[in-house]
């Protein structure tokens, strides 16, 4: 991209895709906001500096850069038409008044896989650093910093006034995992039943505070939610947590219904498996599990109780395992503190509960009997 020195002649980019083809192009003057680049007010010098940033959290990357050949305002910009998503400035969809940015770098700066942006502010004397991060909710919850991949490192690190880096975050990779829960287990049929779904019981927002997305609709046939999480060591935290829908043949599913796998953005490498469920024991692998970048990985927890870390699961039907039902409160324990607690105080009521161990809609002395007290004592193996 280039002016060729003309004052007359707006910068103009050029973007291509993977194949060298031609996807869009712009004039910088025609889609900078009003008085962005100072030493222009026609904003043909347009931008400089540019990185590329998640500023949102999501799939897509946007650019941050300054305005070009001047201590001058910065910004966030769709790279495939150059218009402002956030910015500095003195017009009236600015979010934040001038600064004269010497130098600017991106980087994740609070954690939360989106990226920030600092600038070098030369308007004061002495300069200070800002750092502008996105004000919205984050849509998803803390993922695996990119600080852990060599690469981002070397690219956030080694950087000058014509090259910064740049960074894609890595293809997500995939799992396929297989699960029954014990509540709601047919073994005439080998699948689970679906009626808090089917009858409308079912909240529309996980239930797991460490992924609450919420959906317009959900799948036919699903069973509950469940979710997900990856660690690197056993007894380690987890570098993702993620929420799916577990269908009534023990697949578990992406929120759209796809059975392709559920795709979670961590690095390639080996990873503990958790699987919780709000009534449920929590599992997981009995060993790490390799997971790679375009690629789908299969773990089937209903198979073998040796696919389970402590190697304890209950058993379903001959060959078949799934999890432990009748954790009401979620601690890791079935107890006596889950009958009185919540299983008592529900009992006799309809719909989404957590007294209710089989899943059939309706919290009934079956639920203590057939599934509370046989497991009474027993509790998760995830460390």
């Amino acid at each position: 991209m280039g002016r060729y020195n003309n004052p007359d002649i707006s910068q103009h980019p050029w973007v291509y895709d993977i194949s060298g083809d031609l996807i869009a192009h712009y004039r910088m003057a025609d889609v900078l906001p009003a008085g962005f680049n100072s030493i222009d007010p026609l904003n043909n010098e347009g931008l400089e500096m540019i990185w590329t940033i998640d500023w949102e959290g999501g799939e897509k990357d946007y650019i941050a850069a300054k305005a070009r050949h001047v201590k001058g305002n910065v910004g966030v910009f769709d790279a495939m038409t150059g218009s402002s998503v956030w910015h500095t400035g003195s017009d009236a969809g600015a979010s934040y008044p001038p600064v004269q940015a010497h130098m600017i770098y991106v980087a994740n700066v609070a954690g939360d896989w989106r990226e920030e942006i600092i600038v070098c502010d030369v308007s004061t004397t002495p300069p200070r650093i800002l750092v502008f991060q996105n004000d919205a909710a984050n849509p998803h919850p803390p993922k695996q910093t990119q600080w852990e991949d060599p690469l981002y490192r070397r690219l956030k690190h080694n950087w000058n006034y014509y090259s910064p880096g740049s960074y894609t975050r890595p293809a997500p990779v995939r799992l396929d995992l297989r699960v029954f829960l014990e509540g709601p287990y047919l073994a005439a049929s080998g699948t689970m039943r679906t009626v808090l779904c089917d009858s409308n019981w079912m909240p529309a927002q996980s239930p797991f505070e460490e992924d609450p997305v919420e959906v317009g609709s959900i799948p036919d046939s699903v069973v509950d939610w469940v979710l997900i999480q990856l660690r690197k060591e056993a007894a380690g935290d987890a570098v993702i947590s993620q929420s799916a829908f577990l269908r009534d043949d023990g697949r578990v599913i992406d929120l759209d219904g796809s059975d392709a796998g559920v795709p979670l953005h961590v690095f390639r490498g080996t990873y503990h498996v958790v699987v919780k469920h709000r009534n449920h024991l929590a599992v997981m692998s009995a060993a790490p599990v390799r997971v790679a970048a375009d690629s789908t990985t299969v773990y089937d927890f209903t198979d073998s109780v040796s696919k389970y870390y402590g190697e304890r699961a209950r058993l379903l039907a001959a060959g078949v395992y799934g999890l432990y039902t009748g954790d009401a409160n979620r601690d890791g324990q079935v107890k006596v503190d889950d009958k009185n607690d919540y299983w008592w105080i529900q009992v006799g009521r309809a719909g989404y509960r957590s007294g209710d161990f089989n899943l059939d809609g309706q919290v009934k002395v079956d639920d203590k009997n057939d599934f509370w007290w046989k497991n009474v004592g027993i509790g998760s193996q995830v460390p």
